[in-house]
């Protein structure tokens, strides 16, 4: 637009200029000097009315200026609307180049605007992409450090298995044998033997009794001592059956203490002997039991020489026999 400001404003001088050029210049009447012809001059009646340079009649004389002064009005007229149309000219010359002024200013600030919109939406977009970035690099430092603390508890994870493999390699694979010795509060004793393997981790057999080998008697009698209901005659004689077997599980707790545990099989039997010599067993849940055995402990490896101490139960899940068990023995590794 602007590369038409200044031809539109050369056409709207073009004109004025040229009136300029071809104009006409505006007559006045002149002022002609004449002689008036006075009362006093009767003598010179047959002379014209007046004289002038160009000897003209008066009428004539008039008529010019009239005709003159009709030609001034004109060109004045005329020469008033070329101004009109100069003024009305310059005017819409002027209008249009506010307009132009206008439509270029709205045209710089639309593209202020659309540049200022553009450098923002790049802006956003640069930060946008550092964000990114931002958060890529972040995310990819939080997955490396996950990496490398998942690396290092690997690493301690070895590390530790190593240590604790060599820890194990370092202890002795042993067999272990224990005489045992047992109480219970009834009274009663029992002895037995156990032998048992272990590392870390190993296994033990073992077997209580007695020695006591009566399993049955000729007769039956309730907590009362009565038989089918009476009392029968009895000799005084007493004898009680104890016997046990079980399996179980060791494992080392530290140098040089072991846990054990097992489960197998108890037996409890009481007989009393009859005036006639025959035996009857008594079936008080105080007094005979059999069914599940266990017995749980711990062991001792001091230099080879072996020391347990433990509880051990004989029940049939409506009454208990419990024992109270020591074991002395020894320890002999393996090469």
């Amino acid at each position: 637009m602007k590369r038409f400001i200044p031809f539109l404003f050369a056409l709207a001088l073009f004109p004025t200029f040229l009136h300029a050029q071809g104009g006409r210049t505006i007559v006045t009447p002149m002022e002609s000097s004449r002689n008036v012809i006075t009362n006093d001059s009767k003598e010179n009646s047959s002379t014209p009315l007046y004289q002038g340079d160009d000897d003209k009649p008066l009428w004539q004389r008039i008529q010019e200026e009239k005709e003159a002064q009709e030609r001034a009005e004109k060109e004045k007229a005329e020469a008033e609307r070329l101004e009109k149309e100069r003024l009305a000219r310059e005017k819409f010359v002027a209008d249009s180049l506010e307009q132009v002024r206008i439509a270029n200013e709205r045209a710089e600030l639309e593209r202020q605007s659309k540049e200022k919109e553009e450098a923002e939406r790049i802006e956003r977009e640069r930060l946008a992409r550092e964000q990114f970035v931002a958060d890529s690099l972040e995310q990819v430092r939080i997955a490396n450090e996950r990496a490398e603390l998942e690396r290092q508890r690997k690493l301690q994870a070895e590390e530790k298995a190593k240590q604790k493999a060599e820890w194990i390699a370092t202890i002795p694979t042993s067999n272990f044998f224990l005489l045992n010795g047992a109480y219970s509060s009834c009274p009663q004793y029992s002895f037995g033997l156990t032998y048992g393997h272990v590392k870390r981790f190993g296994w033990y057999a073992n077997v209580m009794s007695n020695f006591g080998f009566r399993f049955s008697g000729e007769y039956e009698s309730d907590a009362q001592g009565r038989i089918n209901g009476e009392y029968p005659f009895y000799s005084g004689a007493k004898t009680s059956t104890y016997l046990s077997a079980s399996v179980g599980a060791v494992a080392r707790l530290h140098i040089p203490l072991y846990l054990y545990g097992g489960v197998g099989y108890g037996y409890r039997g009481v007989f009393y002997e009859l005036a006639s010599g025959e035996w009857a067993s008594c079936k008080a849940e105080t007094a005979s039991q059999h069914g599940l055995h266990w017995e749980a402990g711990l062991l001792c490896n001091i230099k080879g020489f072996a020391l347990s101490g433990g509880v051990s139960n004989a029940t049939n899940f409506d009454a208990n026999f419990f024992e109270a068990k020591i074991g002395i023995g020894c320890f002999i590794n393996k090469k």
